[in-house]
């Protein structure tokens, strides 16, 4: 056989023109080499192929759902993308109908699409086979989320995150800090977290739902996955169990434990949500789930934290379209009013009721017989000086300061940015 010319490399030699009446899909062979040792399976080897065929440049593909023409189901994909989701080689963001992308005017603002960013895929693909060039044991290599993707987690500009890898870049956050703190040199790449720190980077808070309209999370798998997936993947149980550390925060959170065989007989009411705790999930009212909300994002040092919530029990199943029903829709409108409403009183009082902020200087029988028969603007004015009480430096003897200026009939002066209509 003589020497192949130039020509007869191309594709459209290679095939016929039936074979390729359809298009092709170029694939990088470090996946197809590699993507057993970062943990994937054949199946989900399929599943990336079927994205690569929508992604034209390098922006991330965004396929609809009917456009991945595979064999397996939608449950059986949403299994795919959770599993690459828990192994932190896959992120995503949901894409919303504008008025200039909507075909019809009523899709304006509902969900359009997912779109799938595999920065970390490739990523760790390159690191794992450098690692067995090296002749390194697989067995010790660990997956690296890349510093821009890190970045985008703490922003908060990717959605269903799972909470491991939050709290992962969360604490990267922290441990730049410290480093730069303590007169370490912070590589430029790393950078960005001293300026999110600063509040100088523009981002959304982490976790936080964008819309009302945004569609269902699809990091939990159908009906029985939620309950049998620890014996279906130790990997999934591993990523939900909670740490020992946080156990026994979690067990302070106002819930009711669902038991899996009481969960399709369910009903929840219009203020009532399900939150995933380890392996079983929790009833709990909004106000509680907004409550737990703001307590972890103080305990993290302001770093926003939301709790995994499913807003109805098709929702917690995987059972029907990837739309928002209008029950649910009105559930998240309400979680984030009731956040917007509690973080102010909260950053205000360090508490969430007038009674609660009293608590910190007196008993709560002294608190109660404070407020007892109070009109609106006498609290009005006590909540005044608990805000100043809280804020002022200095004060030998708070709770003594505050009884003084509750007890007399002076107005505290403003706080912060606090205006006075």
């Amino acid at each position: 056989m003589g020497k192949l010319k130039p020509y007869q490399y191309r594709l459209d030699v290679k095939f016929d023109d039936e074979v390729l009446d359809e298009g092709w899909t170029g694939m990088p062979n470090i996946l197809r080499n590699h993507y057993r040792d970062l943990g994937l399976g054949d199946q989900e080897f399929a599943w990336i192929i079927h994205l690569l065929v929508h992604q034209w440049t390098r922006e991330p593909p965004r396929p609809r759902q009917q456009n991945l023409p595979m064999s397996a189901g939608i449950g059986a994909r949403r299994r795919y993308a959770r599993h690459l989701r828990n192994l932190g080689l896959l992120f995503s963001t949901r894409r919303y109908y504008t008025a200039e992308t909507a075909p019809e005017p009523e899709l304006v603002g509902k969900l359009e699409t997912l779109e799938y960013h595999l920065e970390s895929l490739w990523h760790n693909l390159v690191r794992v086979a450098r690692w067995r060039q090296a002749g390194k044991p697989l067995e010790e290599f660990a997956i690296a989320i890349p510093e821009s993707v890190l970045e985008k987690i703490v922003k908060g500009e990717y959605h269903d995150t799972p909470q491991r890898w939050i709290d992962h870049a969360n604490q990267h956050v922290r441990e730049i800090i410290r480093r730069h703190k303590a007169g370490e040199y912070i590589p430029e790449d790393q950078r960005w977290a001293l300026l999110w720190q600063n509040g100088i980077v523009e981002g959304n808070p982490t976790s936080t739902i964008p819309k009302s309209t945004s569609r269902k999370p699809t990091s939990r798998k159908a009906t029985s996955s939620f309950w049998h997936r620890q014996q279906e993947d130790s990997i999934s149980r591993e990523d939900s169990l909670p740490k020992e550390d946080e156990q026994h925060q979690q067990d302070k959170t106002a819930g009711v434990v669902v038991h899996p065989d009481d969960l399709l007989a369910l009903v929840l009411s219009k203020d009532e949500v399900l939150v995933e705790r380890g392996d079983h999930l929790l009833r709990m009212d909004l106000v509680e789930v907004v409550k737990e909300d703001i307590r972890q994002t103080a305990r993290r040092g302001g770093i926003p934290s939301r709790l995994e919530v499913y807003y109805s029990v098709e929702h917690a199943l995987g059972d029907g379209s990837d739309e928002w029903t209008p029950e649910e829709q009105a559930k998240i409108a309400r979680r984030n009013r009731l956040h917007r409403e509690l973080d102010a009183t909260y950053q205000r009082l360090g508490a969430f009721t007038l009674e609660e902020a009293l608590q910190w200087y007196f008993s709560p029988q002294l608190a109660a017989r404070i407020l007892a028969d109070k009109p609106e603007t006498e609290r009005e004015r006590i909540e005044g000086w608990v805000a100043y009480t809280r804020q002022a430096k200095g004060l030998n003897n708070p709770g003594g300061f505050l009884t003084t200026k509750i007890e007399s009939e002076e107005t505290a002066p403003l706080v912060g940015n606090e205006r006075r209509w």
